[in-house]
Formats: structure tokens, C-alpha cells, sequence
């Protein structure tokens, strides 16, 4: 059961933690306006001797330009506890051995992909329109080892053709960054369509699931592992904003965990079959708790 995190229960949940990571939209800033309190709260238990690291679903930037803008910010972090999707489908497809890739994404994951060496094909609008007899012209790549799906502003038909025809070779990957709804926004009037509706219709024309790496799935906190090899469930908290992404990753993992409701849910969406540990209006309330 899920329960307000009081200032009793901080001051006694903070000693034990090491570990405390975040996810930044609608936890940290939402656009580009700091959430109050949020800088004070993070730069508060980097003082206290926690190690703070940022993981966020956003596959459109890369680690630098996520740090450039935690910077920006001023929520002083380093590059090593800056964790994205679009760096972390990099590494997962390094580990693979993948060098060939089919991409329907972004060109931070472009660039996180060619920092590793892996070459990629598909990176903006698709040569081809929407008329479906000119896709029997398509001309399929050799020696393509992985579609690699993330939020593509230039997604088309065209693309789930190529994709999907990939994908009909049972040995080439099928990896993608994240399956959230929905985009961040300002406009509670507007759905901001994001990369689950991407990857929803990939899936459906290749007809096989893919694997994800972002939240709420293992991969970035197994890399996080290798990094820091003592994060466990005793000593880590995750904070977010999205019970089914930021949440459930930390229930999965055996977490403590954190709702704030200066983003997407609040505490009336909460499941209680999968419930966070705690919720709280806003990291402002915690930084008072340090007071």
C-alpha cells in the first residue's frame, strides 16, 4: 500500500539510501522551467554523500545534450550519471554485436549508434511518399542486422514497410528504446502522440514483439549495474512521474519508490497492485523535509 512520504518516513528512509535515481520530465523540470525545490532537493543529497543519476525514456537527445541541459538547469551532474535511451539502445546493441542496423529514429540515437561504430541507414524522411505502389520499388539493404525503433518525427508507412521486411528475417533484432504513450506537454487538452504508438504499429506489421530498453524494462539499470555494482534494492530509491514507466521499473527491480505529481500521474492513478512505495505532492515538499 502506497502511503505519503512524511517527514518522519524521509528522515527515516534517507540514511539507508546510496543510491537515488531520477527521471527528469515532470520530476526535475517540466519544458524548460525547473519544478520548485528540485535543484535544492538533488543538490541536497549530493551533499549528503548519495549518488543521483538521471534516467529518462527520451530517446531524442543524446547523453551529452541531456547533460547540457541538466547543466542548463543547474542541476550539476556528470556524463557517467546521465542515462537516455537513445545512449543506452547503443550500448545494448554493442553488447550484441549488432553492426548494421535499420533505424526508425531520432538522430541522437543516430549519433550514440555511429560513437560506438555501428552504422545505420533510415536516419529522416523516408525518399519514398505515402503512395503504397511506389514501396514495391523499395530496395532492401544487405547485411542489415537490427531495426532499431525510437520516437521519429519523420515516421512514416514507407518506414513500417522497410522495417517490417527486415524483420521477416527471424535472425535480425528488433530493438526499440521505449513504448511510452505519450509526450510530456504543457496542453493537458492535447494527446502529443509518442514513441508506444511508433513502435505499436511496427510491431503489428512485423507481427513479433520487440525488445525494449528503456522504463520500465531491466536494460539501463543493468548497465547502471556494471557501473555500480552495489545498487540494490536496500540502498536505491527511483523517482518519477509515470507509475506505469518510472514506477513499475522500480517495483520490478525491488526499489523503494517514489511518486511526485508534478507531472503525469498523481496519487489518484495509483494501482494498488502496483503501487509506489510512497508519493508526494513535489520534490519541493522533500527539499522542506531537509530543512
Amino acid at each position: 500500500m502506497s502511503s505519503l512520504l512524511t517527514k518522519s518516513k524521509w528522515l527515516e528512509l534517507s540514511p539507508k539510501l546510496k543510491y537515488v535515481l531520477s527521471d527528469c520530465d515532470g520530476v526535475l523540470w517540466n519544458g524548460d522551467c525547473a519544478i520548485p525545490g528540485a535543484r535544492e532537493f538533488i543538490a541536497t543529497l549530493r551533499k549528503d554523500g548519495k549518488r543521483v543519476c538521471f534516467v529518462t525514456n527520451n530517446s531524442t537527445k543524446t547523453r551529452e545534450q541531456i547533460l547540457e541541459k541538466c547543466t542548463k538547469m543547474k542541476f550539476g551532474t556528470s556524463l557517467e550519471d546521465v542515462y537516455g535511451t537513445a545512449y543506452a539502445t547503443a550500448a545494448y546493441l554493442k553488447m550484441l554485436g549488432v553492426g548494421s542496423v535499420y533505424l526508425v529514429g531520432s538522430p541522437a540515437l543516430h549519433y550514440e549508434m555511429t560513437a560506438l561504430g555501428i552504422r545505420s541507414t533510415g536516419l529522416g524522411p523516408d525518399e519514398l511518399g505515402g503512395n503504397w505502389n511506389s514501396w514495391l520499388s523499395i530496395k532492401l539493404e544487405d547485411g542489415i542486422q537490427a531495426v532499431v525503433a525510437g520516437f521519429d518525427e519523420h515516421f512514416s508507412l514507407a518506414k513500417v514497410c522497410r522495417a517490417a521486411s527486415y524483420l521477416r528475417n527471424p535472425d535480425c533484432h528488433f530493438i526499440v528504446t521505449n513504448r511510452d504513450q505519450s509526450l510530456p506537454s504543457e496542453r493537458k487538452d492535447l494527446v502529443l502522440p509518442g514513441t508506444g504508438c511508433i513502435i505499436s504499429s511496427l510491431e503489428t506489421a512485423a507481427g513479433r514483439p520487440p525488445i525494449v530498453v528503456g522504463k520500465p524494462y531491466p536494460t539501463m539499470i543493468e548497465l547502471l549495474k556494471k557501473q555500480f555494482p552495489d545498487l540494490d534494492p536496500e540502498n536505491t530509491l527511483f523517482i518519477g512521474d509515470r507509475l506505469n514507466t518510472d514506477i513499475e521499473l522500480g517495483r520490478r527491480q525491488g526499489f523503494k519508490t517514489l511518486l511526485v505529481e508534478t507531472g503525469v500521474h498523481n496519487r489518484k492513478d495509483i494501482d494498488p497492485l502496483k503501487a509506489p512505495t510512497y508519493y508526494v505532492p513535489s520534490l519541493n515538499d522533500l527539499y522542506g523535509y531537509m530543512q
